[in-house]
């Protein structure tokens, strides 16, 4: 059975290989055979989207890899992200989560709207306005 540190050095070399081939937020198969699991690599648990149970890797200069862990399947689902949150967790919000920031600015522009109206007929309109940009906002940031 390998030692924690080699676990963990195949991971390493698997986060640089995506670094250099791929650009952020690629999500590839890594099949179970050529990297061992992440927990026994000493990868931390994470927060994240979607099924399963998901761990990182912080990645020199302050990215991270993001490793996705589905019951069943052949292949851990990793990509990597330009910010670790754990580092830099504004910037992870920033430039890995975009559709995040739209709806946080959408529920940001809400208040305001809100605290602004005159009458409940002119808060109902903002809170309309306000929905319909989070919305936009979010489905641009999918695009993009």
């Amino acid at each position: 059975m390998e030692g924690v540190e080699e676990a963990r050095r195949a991971w390493v070399e698997v986060a640089l290989a995506l670094v250099d081939a791929l650009p952020p937020h690629v999500e590839v198969c890594i099949p179970r055979d050529l990297a061992p699991h992440p927990e026994r690599a000493g990868l931390q648990r994470a927060l994240g989207l979607g099924r399963g149970r998901h761990y990182s890797l912080t990645l020199p200069g302050g990215g991270r890899l993001h490793v996705r862990v589905l019951r069943g399947e052949g292949c851990f689902r990793a990509h990597w992200d330009l910010r670790d949150p754990r580092v830099d967790p504004l910037g992870h919000l920033l430039f890995d989560a975009p559709g995040f920031s739209a709806a946080a600015a959408g529920v940001a522009n809400m208040i305001v709207e809100l605290s602004r109206a005159a009458t409940p007929l002119a808060a109902l309109a903002g809170l309309a306005l306000g929905g319909g940009a989070t919305l936009l906002m979010a489905a641009l940031a999918r695009l993009l």
